[in-house]
């Protein structure tokens, strides 16, 4: 089509079933409605980069496996690749605003639907009369940007056939009832930093806990604290690592374990806290440093806690070092067996903030808040938490 195109009018080239190849000119913004519908020979379809809107139904039933969207166009149609049966797959671009009812309901091979990164909001209207949904039974699909429908018309409620999701960094709101009865999703991964506030209903009929959900490595305890999220069976991933590991404690009556920060990507800082009846032993590696840091990447971390004067204890922590008052405000005291050889206090980032070898520490100048208490006796540690008032 010439330079000198600027539009293309319905019905154009409606059922030209020998039609194979179309070439769209600079000039060209709009293809008309049913432009191109049933065209069974056409296969492959580049969207001219000025063109701003393409009109209902124009690809509805046209033999197509491959489509390109220009960055121009701004507005899709309803059914515009209704029955595009031969599609396996579909990106659209970011400054796509505007998807109309049934755009791609009936193309039975489109498993894979991209929605690029982009901060301008998607709308989907609201069906007309007799129109069919947006999409047919995608297994894949990628969420890059906030969309906006109708309470009646949700544009993957009901998917079934939808195995992974994909959520892009920049979405910042999920809307209700958007993956209702998805309940063959397996995998989602969910890109934002900061987990989206989302009612219960987003996700039901989804086996939450089946279903792997994989967070930035940083967002890690957002994402368990977050509601609705955190019934989701969790992993951190960052940079090149697949799966973050977790933390986790031998026996929770007896003691936790956690993040205490995130250095960066996956190499945190690690704490294991021990009830007033037991000790921290070890971790499942054998080191008994407490806090430590260490990668995650694919590693899990179990604390080792043993009830206080048990078999399982080491000298040091059959000796009943014990720490008190706790919680404490000016002073702390160390009662050990054996004599001590030194003794840190240490924030929760691991940070040493004092340290000596009395067994009287002054604690009046520490912010209120947790920390540890890690003793020295003849070459071996134990480790503590207390509150500072």
């Amino acid at each position: 089509m010439g330079n000198l195109v600027t539009s293309i009018g319905a019905n154009l080239f409606q059922n030209c079933s020998g039609l194979n190849l179309v070439t769209f000119g600079t000039g060209v913004t709009s293809i008309g409605t049913s432009t191109f519908a049933g065209c069974t020979g056409l296969k492959s379809i580049s969207i001219g980069n000025n063109v701003t809107t393409i009109g209902d139904n124009a690809f509805n039933g046209a033999g197509l496996t491959s489509v390109n969207i220009s960055n121009s166009v701004t507005s899709i149609g309803e059914s515009t690749f209704y029955a595009c049966e031969s599609l396996p797959s579909i990106t659209i671009p970011k400054y796509v605003t505007s998807i109309g009812a049934g755009a791609f309901s009936g193309c039975s091979l489109l498993k894979t639907v991209t929605f690029e990164d982009g901060s301008a909001t998607l709308a989907f209207p609201s069906y007309n009369t007799g129109a069919d949904n947006y999409f047919a039974n995608p297994e894949i699909l990628y969420l890059g940007r906030n969309i906006t429908y109708s309470s009646n018309d949700v544009p993957f409620d009901g998917i079934t056939t939808l195995k992974t999701l994909t959520i892009g960094s920049q979405v910042t709101s999920i809307g209700q009832n958007l993956f209702n009865g998805c309940t063959g999703l397996t995998s989602i991964t969910n890109n934002a930093t900061t987990p989206q506030s989302i009612n219960a209903n987003v996700f039901t009929g989804v086996d939450k806990t089946a279903c792997v959900l994989k967070v930035p490595a940083a967002s890690l305890p957002k994402y368990q604290a977050a509601t609705v999220w955190k019934d989701f069976y969790i992993q951190g991933v960052a940079g090149n690592c697949a799966s973050v590991g977790n933390v986790l404690s031998n026996n929770a009556s007896l003691g936790s374990a956690m993040v205490i920060e995130y250095v960066s990507n996956d190499v945190a800082k690690i704490a294991a806290l021990p009830q007033a009846n037991a000790v921290f032993v070890s971790w499942s590696d054998g080191n008994t440093q407490n806090p430590r840091t260490v990668s995650l990447c694919g590693t899990s971390f179990t604390a080792n806690f043993a009830v206080c004067g048990s078999t399982a204890v080491s000298a040091i922590e059959a000796s009943s070092v014990q720490i008190y008052p706790n919680p404490a405000k000016n002073e702390l005291f160390i009662q050990s067996e054996q004599p001590i050889d030194k003794a840190e206090i240490l924030d929760m980032s691991g940070r040493v903030v004092n340290s000596t070898n009395s067994t009287t520490v002054n604690v009046s100048h520490l912010p209120k808040g947790t920390y540890f208490v890690r003793v020295f006796v003849d070459g071996q540690s134990i480790t503590k938490k207390i509150i500072k008032e």
